[in-house]
């Protein structure tokens, strides 16, 4: 089987799942010129959410005698920091 393109073609019997098929009957290709798009997460509407009212959340929590988990305190903020470019990022080849 000889694939032209960046696609993956898969025979009908695979898709099946009932007989064995050869991994020469599969063809995966990847072309290698796939582009980095940076992402922006201020403009993901989850995280203006959180992070106009994570402050406003944990201190009424601690108000109710009810504070968040130490741990779910961490991830709410790591989430804020993830793909921030002022917080360092780090690309791999």
């Amino acid at each position: 089987m000889h694939c032209n393109s960046s696609v993956l073609s898969i025979p009908e019997k695979l898709l099946a799942f009932d007989d064995y098929v050869a991994p020469d009957e599969v063809c995966i290709v990847c072309d290698g010129t796939a582009v980095y798009h940076p992402r922006n997460p201020e403009d993901n509407p989850l995280y203006g959410i959180v992070s106009g009212h994570l402050e406003t959340f944990l201190s009424r929590q601690r108000e109710r005698e009810r504070p968040v988990p130490p741990f779910v305190e961490r991830e709410l903020r790591g989430f804020l920091g993830c793909g921030v470019w002022a917080n360092g990022f780090l690309r791999v080849h």
